[in-house]
């Protein structure tokens, strides 16, 4: 790739946009960033890694899967294009991922160190905004869940149950979780649940499996 791909490349990534083209040369003139290629299958971050650095998908779709603390419930998504990996867990008390990335395909990353990070804050306002608008958008999506009308039927709460579950509100989806365990967290009979489920494959909004639901587009089932 030329020298101008790559500066597209990185205008592309939220962290860089609206940025001119002799700004953007001049932090890539001054900034060690970490150009990493990885093939797939391999794996990117773990849930639990430290995260001393911002780790940006370039190219190339990555799977993010989550695990809840009782390993009883794992959700599995897609990310394809330019993403920022989960930025606000490079700040703040807890500074460690709480996803698992791994390849899907060929991918190109780039890593910035935490420290880097930091100058970069403040020597480019509009870094340091786009950053700050990167963890703040994460924070109202989270602050926003609590303040919604509540479900009031039972497929309305299985369809917020598997939405709130979901770090990207559209896409494909694959809920790893037994029936059991699903209607446990509903506060609900086994076979209400199953019943509701059913029906939503019917109309072809999930497909279920033994263990796993798979939803194709979370989009059509909110």
């Amino acid at each position: 790739m030329g020298r101008i791909g790559v500066y597209d490349k990185l205008l592309m990534i939220p962290l860089f946009t609206g940025m001119s083209m002799t700004e953007l040369e001049g932090i890539v003139g001054e900034t060690r960033l970490l150009f990493r290629k990885v093939e797939e299958g391999e794996r990117v971050v773990s849930d639990g890694d430290r995260c001393g650095r911002l780790v940006i998908l370039v190219e190339g779709s990555l799977r993010m899967s989550t695990v809840s603390d009782d390993h009883a419930l794992t959700v599995e998504e897609e990310l394809s294009g330019c993403h920022v990996l989960q930025p606000e867990c490079a700040f703040g008390l807890h500074q460690r991922f709480t996803h698992t990335y791994q390849a899907l395909t060929p991918c190109s990353l780039i890593s910035i160190d935490k420290k880097e990070a930091l100058r970069l804050t403040s020597v480019s306002l509009i870094f340091r905004l786009n950053l700050i608008n990167l963890i703040s958008t994460t924070l109202q999506k989270e602050n926003g869940k609590a303040w919604r009308c509540p479900p009031r039927s039972l497929e309305e709460r299985v369809v917020r149950y598997l939405s709130d579950h979901c770090f990207l509100r559209t896409g494909k989806k694959v809920f790893r979780v037994k029936k059991e365990r699903l209607a446990q967290d509903l506060n609900e009979g086994q076979r209400q649940v199953s019943g509701c489920l059913k029906v939503l494959q019917d109309r072809g909004l999930l497909t279920l499996h033994r263990g796993r639901i798979d939803v194709p587009a979370l989009e059509n089932l909110t």
